[in-house]
């Protein structure tokens, strides 16, 4: 962005004034043009300024009347001219204008129709075989651990009875006989 201006010789340049910090000053009756490089905003901090766009669009006027307060969105390459505008035709304007960070769009792909009817369905039964491979795992594992609890339980339990029984048989046992 640069700034350029109009009407005066002693206009030289348009330097920031220490009583309204990081503010610009426009001297009454004079004007000043101002070409966005990148988006820009342009605020009023006191006084009153007529701000005229060289290409009015669709969307906006070419024609602004802006007051202390109030602020004007300016986009890149656009080109403004500004004059300090007030009841009192000897009062000078105070205005920054400052860069206004670019918002960064994610970059949007198009989706063919392959995508959506080939490629995306395979994708998804690949997941449902994977999933199904694993429950199928999860399954034989339980009838495994399943198939080795009863052997331990029941088989070699009854065995251990079997045993236990035929030692304690009183009908066999020769110490109990009359």
């Amino acid at each position: 962005m640069y700034l350029s201006a109009f009407t005066s010789p002693e206009f030289t340049s348009v330097a920031l004034d220490s009583r309204l910090p990081g503010t610009w000053k426009l001297e009454a009756a004079r004007a000043i043009a101002l070409h966005a490089s990148q988006d820009a905003q342009l605020c009023i901090a006191h006084g009153r300024v007529w701000l005229t766009f060289d290409r009015a669009d669709a969307s906006r006027t070419a024609d602004h009347f802006l007051q202390a307060g109030e602020q004007l969105h300016v986009a890149r390459g656009q080109r403004v001219v500004l004059e300090s505008f007030g009841s009192d035709r000897h009062a000078p304007a105070y205005f920054s204008w400052c860069a206004v960070a670019a918002q960064v769009a994610p970059p949007v792909r198009a989706i063919s129709p392959w995508q959506v009817s080939v490629v995306q369905p395979l994708a998804d039964l690949r997941g449902a075989v994977g999933q199904g491979l694993v429950a199928a795992a999860r399954v034989l594992l339980g009838l495994v651990l399943t198939g080795t609890w009863i052997a331990t339980n029941f088989i070699a339990g009854r065995a251990v009875s079997t045993r236990a029984a035929g030692l304690f048989d009183a009908k066999t046992s020769p110490s109990c006989t009359p």
